[in-house]
C-alpha cells in the first residue's frame, strides 16, 4: 500500500521527515507515542512495506512497535501511550513489539511471535492485512 503518515493523529514528540514524508522519528526516548497512516482499508490484502533505518544509539535493541488499528480509533485523538493496550478492549489496536518478539492487543502482557532474532537496522517488515481468511 501506497501510504504516508497522517500529522493529525501524531503525538508532538513524533516527528515526521522534512524532506522525507516517508520516515519517522521521535524526540523523547522512553515513551510511547504514536503515528498513524493516512490509508483506511475496508477489503482485500493489503501489505505494507517499513524499513528500520536505525536503532538509538543508547539502546541495545530496536525499541519500535508497528501495527494496526481501526480507523475510528486512530482518528479518536493522539493516543498517548501504546496503541494496542490500555485504551479500552474497543480501542485498542494489534501491535508487534521489535525489541521482544511479542504480539499485543488488549493487554500489556504480550504473545510470543518471533524468538531468538532481534530487528536491526535496514530489515524490512512487512504487515498483511487480509479480509479474506
Amino acid at each position: 500500500i501506497k501510504d504516508s503518515w497522517n500529522s493529525h493523529t501524531k503525538n508532538k514528540e513524533v516527528k515526521i521527515g522534512v524532506f522525507n514524508k516517508h520516515t519517522l522519528t521521535r524526540s523523547v526516548p522512553g515513551n510511547w507515542k504514536n503515528c498513524f497512516g493516512s490509508t483506511a482499508i475496508r477489503n482485500g490484502v493489503n501489505i505494507w512495506t517499513l524499513k528500520v533505518k536505525k536503532k538509538d544509539t543508547d539502546r541495545k535493541f530496536v525499541s519500535v512497535m508497528f501495527g494496526i488499528i481501526k480507523e475510528e480509533n486512530a482518528n479518536k485523538s493522539k493516543i498517548d501511550g501504546c496503541f494496542a493496550y490500555g485504551n479500552g478492549n474497543d480501542n485498542d489496536g494489534y501491535g508487534f513489539y521489535a525489541a521482544n518478539g511479542c504480539i499485543y492487543h488488549c493487554s500489556k502482557y504480550g504473545q510470543p511471535y518471533i524468538t531468538n532474532y532481534q530487528l536491526k537496522n535496514n530489515d524490512i517488515v512487512c504487515i498483511i492485512v487480509d479480509y479474506y481468511k
